[in-house]
């Protein structure tokens, strides 16, 4: 079940470069991959020593955490994109 938290992280990887761009952000999502995949790494490493320490489940819980933020970090972008050229006053607060 874990497994498919990681359908929309792999997505959103391979969307995250090219929304960043057409959204305003410049070369963000390039950097934005460069420091998932550094933090991924360095996870990796540390992995085993953080699930003997606080157990498996709570090892599943707190990756799902971190997983589910970068999906939703790049809701802004998307919606930035979709929604190009309209006011963003008429759509309220959200950015």
């Amino acid at each position: 079940m874990f497994a498919i938290l990681y359908t929309p992280f792999y997505c959103v990887q391979n969307l995250a470069s090219t929304l960043q761009e057409e959204g305003g952000f410049g070369d963000l999502g390039f950097t934005v991959l460069a420091i998932l995949y550094g933090v991924t790494m360095f996870g990796a490493i540390i992995a085993p020593a953080m699930v003997t320490k606080i157990g498996l489940r709570a090892a599943m819980v707190l990756g799902a955490i971190f997983s589910s933020m970068v999906v939703f970090c790049q809701v802004i972008p998307a919606w930035r994109v979709s929604n190009k050229g309209e006011d963003p006053k008429d759509h309220g607060n959200f950015w």
